[in-house]
């Protein structure tokens, strides 16, 4: 059966995506082991690096540096590399860091002191390149986690918020676990609205985590459980109250923490091709809803992680995971200062395939199709007029469970010595069936970006 794209409007129809809208979470630990150190960057993550920036708008990527610790200096030397290591970054790179400090400890003293070392002119750090300072790593689960001292709950939480705030002048971002709780302590009111109305003038941003599985005590997600629905339109819902109370502070509200599964993902699932469809449909269905930004949680050595680095002669070697391909598919998408373009799919609820499309500032328009529906093969129609055909850019693999074999336009990172993608660049331009009609003939599972130019 043909699935068709319903006539979208290019002039009503648009809704801004916001600049740096994807980026990437980094745990601490991987600042010396992938990123770099005080003598340069890795370069071959510099390519990894590069080959997403390339489509931000005007070249911005946030980067959020986790984990709820006050080591980002010290007497060893990956400490001491850290800093440096995250100033080499921002000098190639337009970063935007969020930069997480400890928040366990009633030492407001070293609190504000590791804020010190990061925001001094002495740390390397261009001033501009910290978007916000977070004060503590899912404060909320504290108790859970045996994680504080004395008997934290959200009161204790508040005025040590307000202390730190009023010691450096300047905070941002309190990082909640996610909706599902428990908040400061079983059976206690989710805080997070009335935290930031009585702490706004502080607050430069909200930022929450969600995954949607989890590892924690055991796997949760199954091989193709990637591929449902509601894998990634399920939680949206129960963030749009967060959204909405950060918004009406005129804050923005991002996920610093996102992935398939918490606790480092699941083999065999979170590594897999059906994870470049989920984070490729998952970033556009939180555009839907109004977030700001969701950074995309690595690991290395962790089933989630776009990427693995590895000790090599002479440096690093390095596999490319495939959820590396779906926010890379996104970020072509999206750039150019793209504007989101509302659509439907006519008897698109009969398959599991999606469909989404921006206009850019040139009025370039990009439709992304995605089939993640098993027993699907055949053709999309898409309608345009005014545009020439366009050329269409195929994300595939040898089958949804797939680790390596992906192919994006021609081009694959298996193998990569340097990150750099190995294989001529093929994005054919699609035929018109009739004049303004174009089909694409999905073959299996997969995913095509149709880039759209003005017709001469």
């Amino acid at each position: 059966m043909q699935v068709s794209i319903a006539q979208a409007d290019l002039r009503n129809g648009t809704t801004p995506i916001p600049e740096a809208f994807a980026g990437l979470d980094f745990p601490l630990a991987d600042v010396t082991t992938v990123i770099g150190n005080a003598k340069g960057l890795n370069p071959t993550f510099s390519n990894l690096l590069k080959n997403l920036a390339m489509f931000a708008s005007n070249g911005r990527i946030r980067i959020r540096i986790g984990n709820d610790t006050l080591a980002w200096t010290g007497p060893n030397a990956p400490q001491k590399d850290r800093i440096p290591a995250l100033a080499h970054l921002a000098r190639q790179f337009n970063v935007s860091y969020l930069l997480g400090v400890d928040f366990k400890s009633a030492n407001l003293a070293a609190t504000t002191d590791a804020i010190s070392a990061l925001t001094s002119p002495g740390s390397g750090l261009p001033a501009n390149s910290i978007e916000a300072l977070e004060l503590g790593n899912e404060a909320d689960l504290y108790p859970a986690k045996a994680q504080a001292d004395g008997n934290w709950n959200y009161s204790l939480f508040d005025a040590r918020f307000a202390s730190v705030a009023k010691a450096v002048g300047k905070v941002a971002a309190p990082v909640w676990a996610g909706t599902k709780g428990p908040f400061f302590g079983r059976g206690m009111e989710n805080p997070l609205a009335s935290f930031v109305s009585s702490n706004a003038a502080s607050i430069s941003m909200v930022d929450m985590h969600q995954y949607y599985g989890s590892n924690c005590h055991g796997a949760t997600l199954s091989p193709g459980d990637l591929l449902k629905p509601l894998a990634t339109t399920g939680a949206q819902a129960s963030f749009q109250p967060h959204i909405a109370a950060a918004h009406a502070h005129r804050l923005p509200f991002i996920l610093s923490e996102w992935n398939s599964a918490s606790c480092g993902g699941i083999a065999g699932v979170s590594d897999t091709f059906e994870s470049a469809l989920w984070t490729l449909d998952g970033l556009f269905e939180w555009l839907g809803v109004g977030l700001d930004g969701v950074t995309l949680t690595t690991g290395n050595g962790l089933p989630y992680s776009p990427w693995q680095f590895k000790p090599a002669a002479g440096g690093t070697s390095v596999s490319v995971a495939p959820n590396y391909y779906g926010l890379r598919m996104f970020l072509q998408a999206t750039q150019h200062s793209a504007r989101r373009v509302n659509l439907t799919l006519a008897n698109g609820t009969r398959h599991n395939v999606k469909a989404w499309a921006t206009i850019d500032a040139q009025n370039i328009v990009r439709v992304v199709l995605i089939n993640k529906d098993r027993s699907f093969t055949g053709p999309i129609g898409i309608s345009l007029g005014g545009y020439a055909a366009p050329a269409s850019y195929a994300l595939s693999a040898p089958s949804f469970s797939a680790s390596n074999g992906l192919r994006y336009a021609g081009q694959s990172f298996d193998d990569t010595p340097d990150g750099s993608p190995a294989g001529a660049l093929t994005a054919p331009t699609l035929a018109a069936t009739t004049p303004g009609r174009y089909d694409y003939r999905f073959s299996g599972i997969g995913a095509v970006l149709l880039e759209f130019k003005p017709a001469p």
